[in-house]
């Protein structure tokens, strides 16, 4: 009789032990060998994987914590440099030597709440294919339209924005031209400091684009 309430105590309680190896899948808590708590190993592809049950969790709705969602940043915020590129026809070009090409006056940036026009010269290459164009300075598409402009010659123009605040969808971006001058066509993109450009367009003398 003592035997069996021995094995019975010992099969409700575990191993009453004090230092001795449990076995394999044991480990000794408080003088009692009871079953490992260890986690199954983890396979690296979002899954734990006993061996020989897989259980996938990539079903399990997303969680998302709507009390801490930020507001979107437009897509435009970080846009502060118009590129005209000119792709006046050589024929265009030639019938106004001493303007040839894009003639432009000034590129401005229209919105609800902002006026705004180019500051600086990133970059221009102003071309003069026939050595006699009169408009050759870059800086003269700085500031607001005034009827002082450089021809572009079929080279290109980067000019910085003076902003009041950034960029938003539905603000224009003007390409303002001389009222004069032959068929004269373009390409403007907006572009980032660090060279991300966006076609708005092509354009003809004076245009307007709206950002989408």
């Amino acid at each position: 009789m003592r035997w069996i309430v021995f094995v019975a105590a010992f099969s409700l309680t575990g191993c009453v032990l004090d230092g001795e190896d449990c076995g394999l899948g044991l480990e000794l808590v408080g003088n009692r060998c009871v079953p490992q708590k260890t986690p199954l190993p983890y396979r690296g592809d979002g899954h734990r994987d006993s061996g020989f049950l897989q259980r996938d969790v990539g079903d399990r709705p997303a969680v998302r914590d709507v009390g801490t969602t930020q507001p979107t940043e437009d897509p435009w915020a970080a846009y502060e440099i118009v590129r005209v590129i000119d792709l006046t026809a050589p024929a265009d070009l030639r019938a106004e030597p001493d303007a040839p090409g894009v003639d432009l006056d000034a590129v401005e940036i229209i919105g609800d709440d902002l006026f705004g026009f180019a500051v600086s010269v990133e970059s221009a290459d102003v071309q003069d294919p026939f050595g006699r164009s009169r408009f050759l300075d870059p800086g003269a598409a700085i500031g607001e339209e005034d009827s002082n402009w450089v021809s572009l010659g079929g080279g290109q123009i980067d000019v910085r924005l003076g902003l009041s605040r950034s960029l938003k969808s539905g603000d224009i971006v003007r390409i303002a031209a001389p009222p004069i001058g032959n068929f004269e066509v373009y390409d403007v993109y907006i572009c980032t400091a660090r060279n991300v450009c966006d076609l708005l367009g092509g354009g003809e003398n004076w245009w307007e684009f709206e950002l989408p």
